[in-house]
């Protein structure tokens, strides 16, 4: 937990699911279930609240989903859950800076710059193939990944 002169207990500021690299996290209600590593944006069916990022929604992309609170608001002592996405009415923690793990929904290569999937939601593909109207990318990879559902981290530029 991070702490800054005059600010106590800030435990949404440098959390991630590789500590050290920090971060910063939103909490959203999930609208949907969300698998850890997928990527999110904005559903536009309801306020404050994520669904898993398609490639027809890149342009709303807020970040990727790196956890969960496993009830309904943060009240009653709920504890961040780092190793799972969230059930839908369930709070999803999700990372837009930094470096973060994301699933992969094709072959990718080191370096390439990375799109929503437009296959399977919340995946990422490469950005070689662009989907119209090409909006806006989620990262570029740092790993390579050989098959789809590899994890491989990403460094996000949202």
């Amino acid at each position: 937990m991070l702490t800054s002169p005059g600010l106590t207990a800030l435990p949404y500021i440098g959390r991630s699911v590789y500590e050290s690299e920090g971060g910063i996290l939103a909490y959203y209600v999930a609208g949907a279930a969300i698998a850890l590593n997928d990527v999110v944006m904005i559903d536009t069916t309801a306020d404050d609240q994520v669904v898993k990022a398609t490639s027809a929604g890149q342009n709303k992309i807020v970040g990727v989903c790196v956890g969960r609170f496993p009830k309904v608001g943060l009240k009653g002592g709920s504890q961040a859950d780092f190793s799972a996405g969230p059930a839908i009415n369930e709070i999803a923690i999700v990372q837009s800076q930094e470096t973060v793990t994301v699933t992969a929904g094709v072959a990718i290569s080191r370096g390439d710059i990375l799109i929503p999937d437009t296959v399977t939601a919340g995946r990422v593909m490469t950005g070689l193939v662009f989907v119209a109207p090409y909006v806006h990318t989620v990262g570029k990879a740092l790993q390579a990944a050989t098959v789809a559902g590899t994890k491989i981290r990403c460094r996000l530029s949202l």
